[in-house]
């Protein structure tokens, strides 16, 4: 599944694995190993880091418990990719 750009002309994209139940978003293209860490104020949430510990990218597991209203259309996704980005630049 290729990525959306979750902002015109953006490097910030999005995708939804309906498989895994998880939305991915990345920061940038991703093309060198990265880590994972749990948010700790947010449930479900695993930030994604590369070697240099720079925040590359949001994973939202079981998508569907936490916000099932985001799986009603693209657009709906679309909105629930921009309003976590933005709560986590305000957490960060």
């Amino acid at each position: 599944m290729s990525d959306t750009p979750l902002i015109p002309s953006s490097t910030v994209t999005y995708h939804y694995d309906s498989y895994q139940d998880a939305l991915y978003i990345h920061f940038r293209p991703i093309e060198e190993f990265t880590h994972y860490a749990e948010s700790e104020t947010m449930p479900g949430i695993l930030l994604r880091y590369d070697i240099e510990d720079e925040l590359v990218g949001v994973t939202v597991e079981n998508l569907s418990e936490i916000e099932p209203s985001a799986l009603n259309a693209e657009k709906n996704m679309r909105v629930y990719a921009l309003e976590l980005v933005t709560a986590l630049v305000e957490r960060i």
